[in-house]
């Protein structure tokens, strides 16, 4: 589970750890959510970050640009959350969802805890 610049604050960002904890996964970030202190160096993906390649990569509030898409190339299956329709993470995805996250991700924390994947 990664979060971008459109999380926008620390209460989003939460929110994404409520959803890596029900996927049991982990959060990783891009560049703007590293600048804007909600996370550390060692969960940034992408060009100057690391590279990953889970089962499952659900990307929230990430517009997409190469810088970070190109850490993700080896995930199985993408999911994209954004509420911006254009996004450029649509083109990378298997799923996209366009919806604000804070309407979806309480929705689907709630769906994985009950056990409904």
């Amino acid at each position: 589970v990664a979060g971008g610049w459109g999380i926008g604050d620390v209460k989003g960002w939460e929110m994404l750890g409520e959803l890596a904890e029900a996927v049991k996964g982990k959060v990783g970030a891009t560049r703007p959510a590293l600048d804007e202190g909600w996370a550390e160096e060692e969960q940034m993906i992408g060009q100057s970050g690391i590279y990953v390649r889970p089962r499952l990569y659900i990307g929230v509030g990430i517009s997409g640009v190469m810088h970070h898409t190109v850490g993700i190339e080896g995930a199985k299956v993408i999911v994209a959350i954004n509420k911006d329709p254009n996004a450029e993470i649509f083109k990378h995805a298997d799923i996209g969802i366009v919806d604000d996250f804070r309407r979806v991700l309480p929705a689907l924390v709630k769906a994985l805890k009950e056990g409904n994947r």
